[in-house]
């Protein structure tokens, strides 16, 4: 019968240093995975706004580009106009 040896449950004494480290290494090891998890999380939501804010730039650019062609050069020209590039970028951010 291997049981693991703990000083808590056997009823030993145990020193004031010994019971320290045996209370605060679950703690330590909580916070090292609470950080861990904050950097994670950091990194996902930075991810996401820097997606969004090249989709939006991407949008606004095409805007841009189909009220020049439309407005400015005329409508019939509208769609040839705008370049296949910004074509792909509206239709992927829709």
């Amino acid at each position: 019968m291997s049981q693991a040896f703990s000083p808590i449950e056997s009823g030993r004494k145990v020193s004031a240093p010994a019971a320290l480290k045996l209370v605060i290494l679950p703690i330590m090891i909580a916070v090292v995975v609470a950080l861990f998890q904050l950097v994670i999380f950091h990194g996902l939501v930075s991810d996401i706004v820097r997606t969004g804010e090249l989709r939006q730039k991407a949008t606004a650019m095409h805007k841009k580009e189909a009220w020049s062609c439309n407005y400015l050069i005329g409508k019939a020209t509208g769609e040839t106009c705008l370049s296949p590039s910004t074509n792909q970028l509206a239709k992927n951010t829709r």
